[in-house]
């Protein structure tokens, strides 16, 4: 009987045991396994910023004389700034533009990043441009700098044109009936020529003097000649010798008005006279 007591307590202590004991906890395992060299891979690249494009603009544009005559030349001053970057292009073009007549362009610097540059030249106006006109600057004409901004690369400057004719010789003979060149002694042979004016409007105190062997030199009163048209004239000379004769005419302008162009006033003409 003792000893079934005995082993009933042992029983029932050792029950107790495994109630009592402390209950141990394990730490989860993580299914996601980060990859052992994360720490060994380089940071990403810096990127890397364009470089800014050159921004040309004219800062100043004149035009000196302001008031001139056709046939004459003007001296410009162009001021250029470079509000942008450098530019791959060292130099670029410049072209002045006068209405209607189309300057060539010149070959100028560009300026570096912030940079101004100054440009002075001449430029030939046209003996056909009268009046009131308008002179344009224009930067990179063949688009060789690219730019950040294309808008603001031109300027003007306004003109006074006075008013000049451009009087000359265009052919001769031209107006004639038959185109006499040749004629006998003692006939009238008539002395044709045609002038022209490719300058502005004319008045009528510009004359032709028509100075031949045997003859006294001949003044005629020239007309009002429109631009670029042509006005023909005829003087009939007699000579009292065959022989080929070379006469020369020359247009005298009125120097008050002046004349665009004085190298082409001067022309030479010959007459054959024939023996009776």
């Amino acid at each position: 009987m003792g000893r079934v007591v005995t082993l009933t307590i042992l029983s029932f202590l050792m029950s107790f045991q495994v109630f009592a004991a402390p209950l141990v906890q394990k730490a989860p395992t993580s299914q996601r396994q980060l990859p052992a060299n994360i720490s060994k891979q380089p940071p990403p690249a810096a990127l890397k910023l364009a470089a800014p494009k050159p921004d040309l603009l004219i800062q100043h544009f004149s035009v000196l004389p302001a008031n001139t005559t056709n046939g004459a030349s003007v001296q410009y001053t162009v001021i250029v700034k470079n509000n942008g970057g450098n530019s791959a292009q060292s130099q670029m073009l410049l072209s002045l533009r006068l209405t209607p007549q189309i300057g060539l362009p010149v070959t100028v610097d560009v300026p570096a990043a912030g940079q101004s540059k100054t440009f002075t030249g001449s430029i030939g106006i046209l003996t056909d441009i009268c009046g009131a006109a308008t002179i344009t600057a224009a930067l990179d004409a063949h688009m060789q700098v690219q730019e950040s901004n294309e808008a603001n690369n031109s300027a003007t400057a306004n003109l006074v044109i006075n008013n000049r004719p451009e009087l000359g010789f265009c052919k001769t003979n031209g107006s004639c009936p038959d185109g006499y060149t040749a004629g006998k002694v003692g006939a009238k042979i008539p002395v044709c020529i045609d002038v022209y004016n490719y300058g502005c409007a004319a008045n009528n105190s510009a004359t032709l003097t028509i100075g031949c062997p045997e003859q006294w030199p001949v003044t005629v009163q020239l007309p009002a000649i429109a631009p670029q048209h042509l006005k023909a004239h005829c003087e009939f000379m007699t000579w009292t010798k065959p022989g080929e004769k070379e006469c020369t005419m020359l247009v005298k302008h009125n120097p008050a008005q002046g004349d665009a162009y004085v190298n082409n006033e001067r022309i030479t003409y010959k007459v054959n006279v024939l023996a009776p």
